[in-house]
């Protein structure tokens, strides 16, 4: 009530960003010095999708949710490896086997997924992985080692 016609001029500087805050604490929207009870200062997300502002107001949190190329190939890799557990499952094969991998598989970025074979084999306990050209899903063959 205080500002009369001119909160609207304050409520359209404020959403806009043209507020800031004194030294001594006190806000100015709009060129104009708010008091205590008159506004409230609460973060908001600039981009709902991927931000989010905690309950107590006092921390953002922003995700980049860009999905690099490198991002996707790992993701294939982790894919891979959920695949080839599932297939040592099915074959009677024990968690802690050691196997030998073949993998027929035509990833659009292949290479990419290769890069990865060390996390593979490691997961897998693979001893080796055979590459081979395949379909767009990866077959899998298992061999137990010894």
């Amino acid at each position: 009530p205080r500002l009369g016609s001119e909160a609207q001029q304050v409520f359209r500087a404020a959403k806009s960003g043209d507020w800031h805050t004194e030294p001594d604490g006190a806000v100015v929207a709009g060129g104009h010095q708010l008091r205590d009870g008159e506004y409230q200062l609460t973060l908001q997300p600039a981009d709902s999708t991927s931000t989010s502002v905690l309950e107590t107001q006092q921390l953002v949190v922003a995700l980049d949710t860009t999905v690099t190329p490198e991002l996707e190939a790992e993701g294939a890799a982790r894919d891979l490896i959920r695949k080839i557990q599932q297939t040592r499952k099915e074959a009677g094969l024990d968690v802690t086997d050691r196997i030998t991998v073949t993998v027929h598989w035509s990833p659009p970025d292949a290479n990419e997924v290769y890069r990865h074979e060390p996390l593979i084999s490691e997961a897998v306990l693979a001893q080796h992985i055979n590459w081979h050209p395949g379909p767009k899903e990866p077959h899998i063959e298992l061999q137990r080692i010894g």
